[in-house]
């Protein structure tokens, strides 16, 4: 435990990940882009510094701890296992962040000079994805929800884990789109995750307006 502890304090501190390497090709922001955020700022309250630590940079998290034995405080456990995560953004590249983590782990564990073993398993890897935000497809859909609510979508960078849309988009060989229905109050994946109707039914409609539109513009080709 105390391995794993030491190991597990050598990733991260501060909100920055001590991966070497971690950040070198992680895409800068455009001009456009901080103009975004900065309305956001203005719109949401939160400081754009926040904003983009939460949608558009890399991170890093400890989801859990478990050990052998019983888990009474007087059993010292034989081994202890430690589950994380890595979020990677435009433009890091997958397998040589895989690869970076690995071998950071790996030496750290060296430097303790433990008689203890360790191994490290990457189970599930999948790439980012960024919408295509000049792309008719994505200016038909944000056109359609204007149209529907009545007020202009803000666009931010948020959709959770969602490692098949590459895939998706290299098979079908077409452009995803990112709709999001529901509001920030829903206890998404949390006790008592809910939706409103109303949301629902607006869904509906702007992927009516939506289709329409594609319509009209496969019509115009």
């Amino acid at each position: 435990m105390f391995d794993m502890v030491s190991i597990l304090s050598k990733l991260s501190s501060g909100g920055k990940v001590f991966i070497p390497h971690f950040y070198e090709d992680v895409r800068q922001q455009t001009e456009e882009e901080q103009e975004l955020y900065r309305l956001l700022e203005r719109m949401t309250g939160k400081p754009a510094s926040y904003l983009t630590a939460k949608w558009r940079e890399p991170s890093l998290s400890i989801h859990s701890l478990e050990t052998s034995g019983p888990g009474n405080r007087t059993v010292i456990p034989s081994s202890v296992t430690a589950a994380l995560s890595f979020r990677i953004v435009p433009d890091q590249k997958l397998a040589e962040i895989a690869t970076s983590v690995e071998r950071h782990i790996l030496d750290s564990f060296a430097e303790l000079k433990s008689p203890n073993s360790i191994h490290v398993t990457i189970e599930k890897a999948a790439d980012w994805w960024l919408g295509n935000l000049e792309g008719p497809w994505f200016q038909a859909l944000e056109s359609a929800i204007e149209n529907e609510w009545g007020v202009r979508p803000l666009r931010i960078r948020e959709g959770g884990s969602i490692p098949s849309i590459p895939f998706l988009e290299k098979i079908f060989g077409c452009p995803a789109l990112h709709l999001p229905l529901g509001q920030s109050t829903d206890q998404a994946h949390l006790a008592n995750e809910r939706i409103s109707v109303n949301n629902l039914l607006k869904g509906k409609a702007v992927l009516e307006r939506f289709f329409l539109s594609v319509a009209s513009m496969e019509k115009n080709v």
